[in-house]
């Protein structure tokens, strides 16, 4: 999946320029985080596991030069919500 420039442009007016991206340390959340990465997104990755989210989160700075905050929490505890909510009350997502 690549994102057209009508469609990176769509999602940026839209949304803003920060991407939030659950699950972001692999399968379809890592593919999601790499081609908006890719397409010039700045990137708050979550995930449980905080050494899987910092070497994704190295990979992704590396190959497209991206922003890339991570978020470790687990979204199934609501103290792990808040915590993603707190991280990002400042971004425009």
């Amino acid at each position: 999946m690549t994102l057209s420039s009508t469609e990176q442009n769509r999602l940026r007016q839209r949304y803003g320029p920060w991407a939030v991206i659950t699950g972001g340390s692999s399968g379809i959340g890592l593919e999601l985080a790499t081609q908006l990465a890719q397409a010039g997104f700045k990137l708050v990755i979550n995930a449980r596991s905080q050494e899987v989210l910092e070497t994704v989160a190295r990979q992704l700075r590396t190959q497209s030069q991206a922003e890339v905050l991570t978020v470790v929490a687990d979204l199934a505890d609501p103290r792990g919500v808040q915590t993603l909510l707190d991280a990002t009350a400042a971004l425009e997502v």
